[in-house]
């Protein structure tokens, strides 16, 4: 019996950490969204393509993980730098937010 509840214990805690990271990235997402919309949409646009004033369309970027962060931080020819305006963590929220709006190759 005692072996039965060691083993459901620890299946319970597996499922509660899975489902916490799946909220955590959810919510990171849904930030990274609202941070898009305050900062990006009118150069990039609602979808990313819009390429307004030199904005490189976001559908079809390719670039790393890291590199989208370096941008938004440090800005790239005629897009400025965030790292005054944004934390690390609006940051992060606003590459993965970014991320999702890659097309599906």
């Amino acid at each position: 019996m005692m072996h039965y509840l060691f083993f459901l214990t620890i299946i319970i805690g597996i499922y509660c950490s899975c489902a916490s990271k799946t909220q955590t990235k959810s919510n990171e997402i849904h930030n990274g969204k609202l941070i898009y919309n305050t900062y990006c949409i009118s150069c990039h646009g609602i979808l990313g393509d819009a390429e307004i004033n030199g904005a490189k369309n976001l559908i079809i970027s390719t670039i790393p993980t890291m590199e989208i962060s370096d941008r938004i931080a440090n800005g790239k020819g005629t897009m400025k730098a965030y790292s005054k305006l944004l934390t690390e963590e609006q940051i992060a929220a606003l590459v993965e937010y970014v991320i999702t709006m890659r097309k599906k190759q």
